[in-house]
């Protein structure tokens, strides 16, 4: 017969290390909009060149951020598991929809999640606009995401023009685009 204490975390130190660690990775992932000036410091700056990046859609292509030179870009950074990106996900939409004939790209990168929960994600919020992985890390660490969701508003010259550590609205995002689209 198995002893229940002997299956108890005081039986396992290390794991109940772990968790904890697992734990404040998982919960510090998930930003709620706090934008510390740690963290606003090593954040590509407003005026600066977005970095140039390699992205291979979930449906199998690859882009460049090149390929929208001339075009206004709205990046996402997100994650299924997060609850702030959840919420701003059919807004994020809307604003595609509003934006896409007047030849603004959305392009969603998902960091630090599965495959399969993407792609339930990008179904169940009906999310249209392109979206890939940063299955390497590469993309959000030159962009020094530290916490998801995270937006910017690249202009059509490829400068940043605004970055959002948290959720985005539909009225502030739409507002920063029409900035860029002046």
């Amino acid at each position: 017969m198995i002893n229940p204490k002997s299956l108890s975390t005081e039986a396992f130190p290390r794991a109940k290390y772990l968790i904890l660690v697992f734990m404040f990775f998982l919960l510090s992932a998930c930003t709620s909009g706090q934008n510390t000036d740690t963290i606003a410091a090593s954040t590509p700056k407003v005026g600066d060149f977005a970095p140039q990046f390699l992205l291979k859609l979930f449906g199998g292509k690859e882009i460049k951020l090149t390929d929208f030179k001339g075009s206004p870009v709205v990046m996402n950074f997100w994650a299924s598991w997060c609850g702030p990106c959840r919420k701003e996900a059919p807004e994020l939409e809307r604003v595609y929809k509003k934006y896409k004939d007047k030849g603004v790209v959305f392009i969603g990168i998902t960091v630090s999640d599965w495959k399969e929960k993407s792609l339930e994600y990008i179904k169940e919020f009906g999310i249209t606009f392109l979206n890939g992985a940063d299955e390497t890390g590469k993309i959000a660490e030159e962009y020094k995401i530290y916490g998801v969701p995270k937006t910017f508003v690249i202009d059509k010259e490829g400068r940043i023009n605004y970055e959002r550590m948290g959720g985005v609205t539909e009225d502030e995002l739409s507002k920063e685009i029409e900035r860029v689209l002046k």
